[in-house]
């Protein structure tokens, strides 16, 4: 897919005031050769490269089946799911990774693709930074309270993020504390769903114990603490964590199929 020349390029969708041919040329022959591949699969490729001088990360997916050809014609393939999270957490005013472009082609086999373009941030994601393990008591304090924060503002919007996972968070080390983490891979945002948000609690959780960097009691309670949906309200945590724990059990083995952190 890295050596991809598309043809018949159409612009879907678009918040940059560029010139089609400019926003096209993400999927010219000169910049796929010439940038980083950071994942590939026979579906699937994501490239890191540069766009108006700023660093940016292009996802491409073949479409294929009569799944896909239902969700295009629906708008609902998973770039067109990702664009449409994008603009909702947007909209929301909830710091996300910003989007570029949406893109349709086809490649030099005939098959049809998508790709999305987005503005790549800072930092490295927020499982990463757990399994090493290389922070202060009053870092980890800061952080699990502002993920808590994070998903309470999320589900405060009127939204659900079905993949809230520490994998789709960046955290950006030289920001202010309180605004270091960015959400990306939209893909999963939804509307609010009856206690979403401790469902997206026990996602951060599951994929922590899958990659066996799960915090201590102490920093998940914490977040928990956080996740102020009603505020004002007199939450029973204890309660709430006993939810949290059945839907972990619910979930089964926490190891993922493919490795977040070597991915």
């Amino acid at each position: 897919m890295h050596a991809l020349h598309a043809t018949h390029i159409r612009v879907l969708r678009s918040l940059e005031r560029q010139p089609q041919c400019d926003l096209a040329s993400l999927l010219s022959p000169q910049w796929l050769d010439s940038a980083e591949i950071l994942k590939q699969d026979d579906r699937d490729a994501v490239l890191a490269g540069e766009f108006n001088g700023r660093p940016a990360i292009l996802k491409i997916h073949r479409l294929s089946g009569a799944g896909d050809a239902a969700a295009r014609l629906l708008g609902g393939t998973r770039l067109q799911r990702e664009w449409k999270g994008y603009l909702a957490l947007r909209n929301a005013g909830l710091p996300c990774a910003e989007p570029i472009a949406l893109l349709r082609a086809r490649s030099a086999h005939g098959s049809a693709i998508e790709a999305l373009a987005t503005y790549r941030l800072p930092g490295e994601t927020l499982l990463r930074h757990a399994a090493r393990a290389a922070t202060t008591p009053r870092d980890e304090h800061e952080l699990s309270t502002e993920l808590g924060v994070l998903t309470a503002r999320i589900a405060l919007a009127g939204l659900h993020n079905r993949d809230h996972k520490p994998s789709n968070i960046i955290i950006d080390a030289g920001a202010p504390a309180g605004k270091r983490l960015t959400l990306i891979d939209a893909a999963g945002v939804r509307r609010r769903r009856p206690r979403g948000d401790e469902r997206m609690l026990a996602n951060l959780t599951i994929e922590f114990l899958g990659a066996r960097a799960l915090p201590r009691r102490a920093l998940l309670m914490r977040c928990l603490r956080a996740c102020e949906t009603e505020p004002g309200a007199d939450h029973d945590h204890k309660e709430r964590w006993r939810r949290i724990s059945e839907a972990i059990r619910n979930h089964g083995d926490p190891t993922p199929k493919i490795d977040p952190l070597t991915h």
